[in-house]
């Protein structure tokens, strides 16, 4: 059985980033709408490490990082 996972890691995402999370996202999306194109579909999706930068406000950080992913 062939297994397909997407790993993405270490994102250290801060509430001043916000231009790089759009632009990340949105070539995320294209790389996997492309691959999904070719046939290559994820069965899991792992998002590991640091999510947020290791300061203070991290909930902060990190709602503000899943409403800019969503956006």
């Amino acid at each position: 059985m062939k297994l397909n996972i997407l790993h993405l890691a270490d994102f250290h995402c801060n509430a001043e980033d916000e231009l790089y999370l759009k632009n990340v996202g949105r070539a995320l999306c294209k790389d996997v709408a492309e691959q999904a194109a070719a046939g290559i579909k994820p069965d899991i999706v792992c998002v590991t490490g640091d999510l947020v930068s290791p300061a203070s406000g991290c909930k902060k950080q990190l709602a503000h990082a899943w409403r800019v992913a969503r956006s």
